[in-house]
């Protein structure tokens, strides 16, 4: 017997299903989630779910994250299905389902999509027909799934001449090679953007067609972002959700602590470094307004959001609709960010190339690390609010009226400095998570 769990907009199509492979136990995702006890015992599970183009329901993760992870029959399950009715053209949500029950040790065998409008009894014959010939089939693509059963060594429900198997997922080459090919293209895209933009903006203010004056830095990125989201949103069609957290909902507490444990280590050695050489640090406060300091910090927001999206998660995603996992993939990513971040930041200088070869590694680091740019917004973002409004330098990309200015030039200790501050503040952030998993 199988036992259906749903979301209430698919009833009308469990009905039926129901009617065509026999008896099932059909239970509401919604009342499992207020009372789990109702779930009990099952041999056999299916997931329906709908879902609106790449938006995957919060209760479906719930329930699987938070009931059927430590649900006693989930390690014991014979067959597990998963059917998205959606109104879209794509199987992103089967892929996100088939990773997360892959990842708790359930990994589905027969995945399938459903147009939302049709429901016809072809659709239903057709899932019908799958399940009680026990089929298998992986959604395209999908290389989170072999990486989990890989890791968590997870024998699938699929019977085969009456042995359980281990399951070979499937692989397009094809469409794999159409999305390196798809996300190659929007990458120059978006850094054409990131020079061209400011450019442009900067050519109508000097010809008297745009009046803008200090609003010129905000209203640059401002552009450039909506710019990145569009292209990222309609011509990847990925989520620009998550470009920012991989996870179920946007962490703060990873941000503040990277941003905490960052600012704590950037001040404490600018003071240190200032008690040592206090001939190179110059008093350069200037009569900053308000509103020059509120110009200050949407800029830095704005720049730090879109350092975070155009050279990590773009990255990151680049391979597929999930972060890589593998020690190689990582370190690969890690190193083509801080590439990018390093030429794309146009210094020609040795030392401060270094620098931003170091920060970029650290943000594609943690980002990696904790499945989200939470922590690196954070940590870049101190950094920068540091620079801007404290402890600036000579040659600053950002002009600020910042209180102090060191006037040495980029040298070894800053390079030092930065990859010492980065590196206690990775630390703080990956404590943190380990202290919260342990509890």
């Amino acid at each position: 017997m199988f036992t259906i769990l749903y979301t209430p907009t698919c009833m009308d199509f469990v009905e039926k299903l129901s009617q065509r492979i026999g008896e099932t136990n059909n239970l509401s995702i919604d009342a499992i989630l207020k009372d789990p006890t109702i779930l009990g015992d099952f041999d056999n599970l299916g997931l329906v779910f709908g879902s609106e183009g790449q938006i995957v329901p919060a209760d479906i993760e719930d329930l699987i994250l938070d009931v059927l992870a430590f649900h006693p029959s989930i390690k014991k399950v014979k067959y597990v299905f998963s059917f998205c009715i959606t109104n879209g053209r794509t199987d992103f949500g089967l892929k996100v389902v088939e990773k997360l029950c892959s990842k708790i040790g359930c990994p589905t065998d027969l995945n399938l999509t459903f147009p939302a409008r049709t429901r016809n009894d072809i659709d239903l014959d057709r899932a019908a027909y799958h399940i009680n010939s026990r089929h298998y089939r992986i959604a395209g693509s999908n290389i989170a799934t072999s990486y989990y059963m890989t890791k968590y060594g997870v024998l699938t429900g699929k019977l085969r001449e009456g042995k359980r198997k281990i399951v070979e997922p499937h692989i397009d080459v094809f469409e794999q090679s159409r999305r390196l090919l798809k996300w190659g293209i929007g990458l120059p895209m978006l850094i054409a953007l990131f020079f061209l933009v400011p450019i442009l903006l900067v050519l109508l203010v000097s010809k008297g067609l745009l009046k803008l004056g200090m609003l010129l830095n905000v209203f640059s990125y401002s552009v450039l972002l909506t710019i990145s989201i569009i292209v990222i949103r309609y011509f990847l069609k990925f989520p620009f959700r998550r470009m920012l957290t991989e996870k179920r909902r946007f962490g703060t507490r990873h941000m503040v602590v990277g941003f905490a444990a960052m600012f704590i280590i950037y001040m404490a050695t600018n003071l240190i470094w200032m008690a040592i050489r206090p001939e190179s640090f110059t008093l350069t406060i200037g009569n900053m307004t308000w509103l020059d300091s509120l110009y200050t910090l949407l800029t830095v927001l704005l720049q730090t959001l879109v350092e975070v999206v155009v050279f990590v998660s773009y990255i990151a995603f680049m391979r597929n609709d999930t972060m890589p996992n593998t020690k190689r993939e990582r370190l690969l990513c890690c190193i083509i960010a801080a590439v990018l971040f390093t030429v794309l930041h146009g210094r020609r200088s040795l030392y401060p190339m270094i620098t931003h070869f170091i920060i970029g590694f650290s943000l594609m680091a943690i980002s990696l690390r904790t499945a989200g740019t939470e922590a690196a917004f954070g940590m870049r973002l101190a950094e920068r609010l540091v620079t801007s409004f404290i402890f600036t330098y000579t040659g600053a990309p950002l002009k600020t009226n910042a209180v102090l200015t060191q006037t040495d030039k980029i040298g070894p200790m800053l390079v030092v400095q930065i990859a010492f501050c980065y590196a206690v503040a990775i630390y703080g952030v990956v404590f943190f998570s380990r202290r919260r998993t342990v509890k």
